[in-house]
């Protein structure tokens, strides 16, 4: 099956994760099944446990601050679109 780290280094403590072997911990992680939440996590962003593409560690503060600025940005494109447009 697909296999995540699967090189690495001895001298590591590594969790080598395959998708037909989950990590209990890792569900634990997981509210209601979409929603990461791991304080001891520092990354901000991880990959989607099911499908394509990226979400948030909302345990982290600053993933709050980078959804804020995204809509931020969302919304300040669709004010100078309907700007410019006239």
């Amino acid at each position: 099956m697909f296999r995540i780290n699967t090189r690495a280094p001895a001298s590591t403590n590594c969790y080598l994760y395959t998708m037909d072997q989950p990590n209990k911990e890792d569900y634990n992680s997981w509210k209601w099944g979409f929603i990461y939440y791991n304080p001891d996590d520092r990354k901000i962003m991880v990959p989607k446990r099911t499908g394509l593409g990226w979400t948030f560690n909302f345990a982290r503060p600053l993933a709050y601050v980078a959804i804020a600025a995204l809509i931020g940005l969302i919304f300040l494109i669709r004010i100078a679109i309907k700007h410019y447009a006239r």
